[in-house]
C-alpha cells in the first residue's frame, strides 16, 4: 500500500506536507542503563510522495490512521494523518499519452485519500501512426474473418448466407473459376458451401457471379486499407491524423469500408 503522510492541521488540509522521518532510540544517560531511552529524530525530509516499502504496512483502523500520533504510532507528530494514495489517469485523446504524475494531490481528509493525477502529454507522432496503420490492417483481418454475406440475385432473391473468404477459400474460388474459364461445365458441383457448412445450390452463372462479388468485396476492403495507411503516412501532424477514422474507413469523412450483406 502506498500512502502519504499529511499534516491535516496546515491551511485546513490544503497545505500539508508529505514527510519521511527517521528516528533512533538513544539512552537518557549513557552511564545509567536503567535511566531508559528517548526517541531522537535523525532526519526529517519533505517528500512529494511517500511510496517506500517502509510505509507498506497492514491497514490500520480508521481512528489510528486519522490520528496516528494520538494512538501510539511512532514517528508521527500531532496533526499528521495517513492517507491512501489514489493515482488517476485523465481521459486521453487519440493524440495524447499519460505524462508525469502531478506533484500536488487533492486531499480528502474525510475519505482519507490523496489523489494524484497524471498530466497529459502529446503522443509521439510515429507511435500513433504505427498504431493506426496496425488498426487498419487488423480491421481488414476482421472483415475477412467475418466472411462475405451474399444472397443469389433473383425474383425472389435467395436466402442470405455468409461465405468464408480467407486466402485458402479465395484460392478455391480461383481454382474453380479457372476451370469455368477452360470450359468445364459445373466445375463447382452445382453448389458452394457456406461458412456454416451448408451447401447452397447455384447454377454455374450464379456461382461465377458470386465469385466475382466475393472477390470485389475483399478487394475493396484491401484497397481501403491501403488508402488509410497512405493517409496516415502522409499526415504531417496530429491534427491531420484526427481526420482519419480507421473504424469508419474514412479520411475527412470521405470513404468507407465496403458494405456487407447485400
Amino acid at each position: 500500500m502506498s500512502v502519504t503522510i499529511w499534516d491535516g492541521t496546515a491551511n485546513d488540509g490544503a497545505g500539508g506536507i508529505a514527510v519521511d522521518v527517521v528516528t533512533r532510540l538513544v539512552p537518557v544517560d549513557p552511564d545509567d542503563p536503567d535511566a531508559g531511552y528517548e526517541e531522537e529524530i535523525v532526519s526529517s525530509t519533505t517528500l512529494a510522495r511517500v511510496a517506500d516499502p517502509k510505509w507498506s504496512r497492514p491497514r490500520w483502523p480508521a481512528a489510528m490512521r486519522a490520528e496516528p500520533a494520538e494512538n501510539g504510532a511512532g514517528n508521527f507528530k500531532a496533526g499528521w494523518v495517513i492517507l491512501d494514495d489514489v493515482l488517476v489517469t485523465p481521459t486521453l485523446g487519440d493524440g495524447e499519452t499519460r505524462g508525469d504524475l502531478g506533484s500536488t494531490p487533492e486531499i480528502d481528509l474525510e475519505a482519507a485519500t490523496a489523489t494524484w493525477t497524471y498530466a497529459t502529454a502529446t503522443k509521439d507522432l510515429a507511435v500513433r501512426k504505427a498504431a493506426m496503420k496496425g488498426a487498419a490492417k487488423a480491421k481488414v483481418g476482421a472483415i475477412v474473418e467475418g466472411g462475405f454475406a451474399y444472397r443469389i440475385p433473383g425474383d425472389p432473391p435467395g436466402d442470405l448466407h455468409t461465405y468464408q473468404i480467407g486466402t485458402a477459400d479465395q484460392g478455391n474460388m480461383t481454382s474453380i473459376g479457372g476451370l469455368f474459364a477452360l470450359g468445364v461445365t459445373d466445375a463447382h458441383g452445382g453448389f458452394w458451401r457456406d461458412a456454416a457448412n451448408v451447401n447452397v445450390t447455384m447454377t454455374q452463372a450464379e456461382c461465377e457471379a458470386f465469385f466475382a462479388a466475393a472477390a470485389a468485396y475483399k478487394a475493396a476492403a484491401v484497397r481501403q486499407m491501403w488508402a488509410l495507411i497512405q493517409a496516415v503516412e502522409d499526415a504531417a501532424d496530429h491534427a491531420a491524423l484526427d481526420l482519419i477514422d480507421i473504424a469508419a474507413g474514412s479520411v475527412d469523412s470521405v470513404g468507407a469500408w465496403p458494405a456487407n450483406g447485400s
